[in-house]
């Protein structure tokens, strides 16, 4: 039997969509739990979210991305976007999945169409997730040995750089925005118990007791009194 080709996954998709959902299931070292509302009570919006399973289970893949806008065009716009991820969801380098999928985005969206996004690749062998955001809002981060609640970004302690960004001038845009964008990848080492959220920015738009929209910081205020 011949070898593997060295440059693919071979992923399968466990589920995908862009429409209300709310369902959990077991991947290889995680358990995975999916919420989305589109807005207005629609049964499909701008939100896309796909899991998938690479290199024979070893390996789970997590993608959310927010398409700018709400309605029926948006919607559309979802579903191309989410036929994007699809196809360039065998691409091994996480941050060359991303660009491979800006630059496809930005010539198939509709005029002005944006998408923020976040893609997280964990390894089940070594319990690292790695992560890529393309101007989403950051993931949360929950840990089992402090139960302390903290933003989860490059910068962060425990956190390591999983790939050096090219020097292009401009990193992380959101997907759409401009061409040639770099993508930052970096990795962070779960614990049994581990918890990471991602999240679209209507949570962080959300209006809090005060009246004021939460922002991360209120989300995270939020997450620690549960």
């Amino acid at each position: 039997m011949p070898d593997a080709d060295p440059v693919t996954l071979g992923c399968m998709e466990v589920w995908g969509g862009s429409r209300a959902i709310d369902t959990s299931a077991s991947v290889p070292g995680r358990d995975v739990y999916v919420s989305s509302v589109p807005y207005a009570g629609d049964d499909a919006g701008g939100d896309v979210h796909y899991v998938s399973l690479c290199g024979a289970g070893a390996i789970a893949r997590f993608v959310l991305a927010d398409v700018s806008g709400h309605g029926e065009g948006v919607r559309r716009v979802a579903e191309v976007l989410r036929g994007l991820v699809r196809k360039n969801i065998n691409t091994v380098d996480q941050s060359r999945f991303t660009e491979a999928i800006g630059d496809e985005f930005s010539r198939l969206a509709e005029g002005g169409t944006f998408a923020t996004a976040v893609l997280a690749s964990y390894f089940a062998t070594t319990r690292h997730l790695v992560l890529t955001n393309a101007g989403h809002p950051r993931p949360m981060y929950r840990s089992a040995a402090t139960g302390a609640w903290s933003p989860l970004h490059e910068a962060a302690e425990g956190v390591e750089l999983a790939r050096s960004a090219r020097d292009v001038g401009i990193d992380n845009l959101p997907l759409g925005i401009i061409e040639p964008t770099a993508y930052h990848q970096y990795a962070v080492k779960l614990a049994m118990g581990d918890v990471v959220v991602f999240y679209t920015d209507a949570l962080m738009e959300s209006v809090g007791a005060d009246g004021e929209q939460l922002g991360e910081a209120g989300v995270l205020d939020v997450a620690r009194e549960l």
